[in-house]
């Protein structure tokens, strides 16, 4: 007796997608892919962020020494009084000018700002003060014609207050009102 198979497979094999197995890879090299780009890319990412960084710190402190030298040696200043400093420390000086309101700096190193105050207006130049001075370091009256050194250290900071390693050092020497 002969057995003749007359089975015919009428089973078509249909690709209708991928397959848990190339699934698996596919999602294997992505991940691959995607973290060496990430390795890749770290670098300057962080290099443009600290950039901005020290050029916000930069700026900030460019900007507080250019509004001091405007003021203290303005054409109509009087005089330039160092007072006591705030408590924790810094300075703090009152520049009397004519016939405008006087201006008060007051350089905090508690609260780590520096404020110009005119009247009601309280206005904040810097953050991140760490340390301030004023030389010389004697209070009283400065004249007209004399000299003033302002020091700022500037450190940047992140949200919380903690320190992000960007320091900026600026010392300028500024005289009492224009010469004549």
């Amino acid at each position: 007796m002969k057995i003749t198979l007359n089975m015919r497979t009428t089973y078509k094999r249909t690709c209708t997608g991928f397959s848990l197995i190339e699934m698996i890879v596919a999602i294997t090299v992505l991940g691959i892919l995607s973290t060496s780009a990430a390795v890749f890319l770290r670098g300057p990412i962080t290099s443009y962020f600290d950039a901005e960084r020290r050029a916000d710190l930069s700026d900030a402190g460019g900007l507080a020494m250019a509004k001091l030298g405007l003021d203290i040696s303005g054409t109509t200043v009087t005089d330039v009084t160092v007072l006591p400093p705030p408590p924790g420390g810094g300075f703090s000086f009152l520049i009397a000018a004519l016939p405008a309101a006087p201006v008060t700096y007051i350089c905090s190193v508690t609260t780590r700002t520096l404020r110009r105050v005119t009247g009601v207006q309280n206005n904040l130049l810097a953050n991140g003060v760490w340390n301030c001075q004023v030389h010389p370091l004697v209070p009283g009256n400065i004249p007209l014609g004399g000299l003033v050194a302002v020091e700022l250290n500037l450190r940047s900071e992140d949200a919380a207050g903690n320190d992000m390693g960007d320091r900026l050092n600026l010392i300028r020497t500024f005289r009492v009102g224009r010469l004549q």
